[in-house]
């Protein structure tokens, strides 16, 4: 019965990857191809997000500034080159050393402190940079409040090229992220989440992992932030912002903590939520509020699945 139920989960992912990949030959306007892309971004942000919270069990309201940081080199880049491709490979892997050196800082300490304090110490980080990001005194480079416009090659405005350079970013770092959190250094991150001193007295540099996991998941949180801005194609300092942080950490918890997948799930039902209820809030008087709508869908989601839904779908497939 279990391996009837892992041939049939083997199936749906093919066929929902099918979908994926034929979905911009279909009928698919730029509004819809752009939501697409702003879905795949969040959903690898979620991902680099469940790979400190989910398998290491690292709380962090920070996570955003790795995404900014990913977001501002290719903006800067882009600016710098006139969106010339050479020169926004260079911004990313400029945005990617920035979020591994951020991720080193941030790791050691996080080695050094209690959770709830390096939680709060994260989110110091990402507010200082969303400061340096609007001051007026590096306008000249971050665009002040008011942001910088991203320039990109034709071919890479919004449509289906964009949407499959997305695909396979997205569908790459799942397969990278799925091999570590599967490896020997995956499986002492999950004992860390269990006990972290059991782990140590068995001998492991627990200081040396949770730099680790910090630097592999800054990273990938960079990636998302400039996926994200071939999408939308302007860099504010609001990329920084408690919110994306929460967002992430949102997608997880719906979706299902530890799975990887789940991260995906919670990123689609988000970002089509607010999606989907903001334009009812704007056309319903008595729905303009609809954060309050949303907030009720995310309790009901918790109360029936308290594991996720990836979570709580691997519990039935187990039973099968």
């Amino acid at each position: 019965m279990k391996k009837r139920g892992r041939l049939f989960w083997t199936a749906v992912s093919v066929l929902v990857l099918a979908g994926l990949v034929v979905f911009p030959t279909m009928w698919a306007p730029v509004w819809l191809l752009s939501l697409a892309g702003q879905i795949m971004a969040f959903a690898l942000f979620a991902m680099s997000f469940d790979l400190l919270f989910g398998y290491a069990g690292v709380i962090s309201f920070g996570q955003a500034a790795f995404w900014g940081i990913g977001g501002y080199a290719v903006a800067i880049a882009s600016r710098a080159g006139g969106g010339a491709i050479a020169t926004l490979l260079l911004g990313a892997v400029a945005g990617i050393l920035l979020a591994a050196a951020l991720g080193l800082v941030e790791g050691f300490i996080l080695s050094r402190v209690k959770a709830g304090y390096f939680a709060m110490v994260t989110l110091a980080i990402s507010q200082i940079l969303l400061l340096l990001a609007s001051s007026q005194n590096l306008r000249p480079l971050t665009g002040g409040s008011d942001g910088l416009n991203v320039y990109v090659p034709r071919f890479l405005l919004v449509g289906p090229a964009t949407y499959y350079l997305l695909f396979a970013v997205l569908v790459l770092s799942f397969v990278v992220l799925y091999r570590f959190v599967r490896s020997p250094a995956g499986l002492v991150w999950r004992g860390m989440r269990e006990n972290e001193s059991r782990i140590e007295s068995l001998g492991y540099n627990v200081l040396a992992y949770k730099v680790a996991v910090n630097v592999v998941a800054g990273m990938f949180a960079a990636v998302a932030g400039m996926l994200y801005m071939l999408v939308i194609q302007i860099a504010t300092p609001e990329l920084f912002g408690l919110s994306n942080s929460l967002d992430a950490l949102l997608m997880v918890i719906i979706g299902g903590a530890g799975t990887l997948v789940g991260p995906v799930v919670g990123a689609v039902i988000l970002v089509l939520a607010e999606h989907e209820l903001s334009s009812i809030g704007s056309s319903v008087p008595f729905l303009s509020h609809w954060l309050i709508l949303f907030g009720l869908m995310f309790i009901l989601i918790v109360m029936a699945a308290p594991r996720g839904l990836m979570g709580t779908l691997d519990k039935i497939r187990d039973s099968i």
